[in-house]
């Protein structure tokens, strides 16, 4: 087998005996996609009790499993969130994931910075450039 094979099946855990977010089997039918989740935002998908992760399957009518905690992808600390279903409903789910990822997102420190700088500079524009010599 090469080291290029993508026809092998990367699941963690055993989703036959239902381990995972899910609990559910997934089985083979239909369209599967396979995403990473970063650890630390896995419970944004998740949500409180299963709660968001439920929505999603129920308003896109995909199969979704998130692997365990302890089903991390090696020096990673990623986890697999899998999508079963029809064309259509594993990519609403896809989209669904995504906006939950993204509704929680907070932006870099780095990026916060120049935002409420620029933002707080809302007086009148000059022509000066910081680099230029002061006229007399």
């Amino acid at each position: 087998m090469s080291s290029l094979d993508l026809s092998t099946d990367m699941t963690l855990g055993d989703s036959s005996t239902g381990t995972g977010v899910d609990g559910g089997q997934m089985g083979t039918d239909g369209v599967v996609l396979k995403l990473l989740l970063p650890e630390k935002e896995t419970g944004h998908v998740i949500g409180k009790g299963g709660s968001v992760l439920t929505k999603i399957k129920l308003d896109s009518g995909a199969r979704v499993r998130i692997s365990n905690i302890d089903e991390v992808i090696p020096m990673t600390r990623e986890r697999v969130c899998t999508i079963v279903g029809t064309l259509p409903a594993v990519l609403l789910a896809q989209k669904l994931v995504s906006n939950a990822l993204v509704e929680n997102a907070r932006p870099p420190m780095d990026e916060v910075g120049p935002i409420a700088s620029a933002s707080a500079s809302t007086s009148a524009p000059t022509s000066a450039s910081p680099l230029a010599s002061p006229s007399p």
